[in-house]
């Protein structure tokens, strides 16, 4: 519901009670500890959806794809944020000279830095 363009502006007040009403009985259901920060931000998703538009137009879901090419760039657990500045630092220098090598090859010749 929250998803659609038209139908989220329609339907926002339900689809806040159904989630509201999710979260209520899942915390009966399964215990209070299952309300983690996550299942407890459904009850502000339809404010939210108020405020910004659909869901797609802040869903994070857009970053996962990105997040799995960071993933596969750490080789071991111990630093991983160093690991990740370092090799896309070195994998940018090789696109620039790659790129800079293509258009020295092709006789156009650029001056500066990019």
């Amino acid at each position: 519901m929250l998803c659609d363009p038209v139908f989220c502006c329609e339907c926002k007040q339900y689809a806040h009670d159904l989630l509201t009403a999710f979260v209520k009985q899942s915390a009966e259901i399964y215990g209070p500890g299952f309300l983690f920060l996550n299942v407890h931000c459904l009850v502000h998703l339809a404010a939210e959806v108020q405020l910004h538009g659909n869901l797609d137009n802040f869903s994070p879901f857009h970053f996962d794809n990105f997040l799995k090419q960071l993933k596969q760039v750490v080789r071991k657990a111990h630093l991983p944020l160093p690991q990740i500045v370092c090799r896309i630092g070195k994998k940018s220098a090789a696109e620039k000279s790659h790129n800079k090598c293509r258009s020295d090859s092709s006789g156009i010749h650029i001056t500066g830095e990019w």
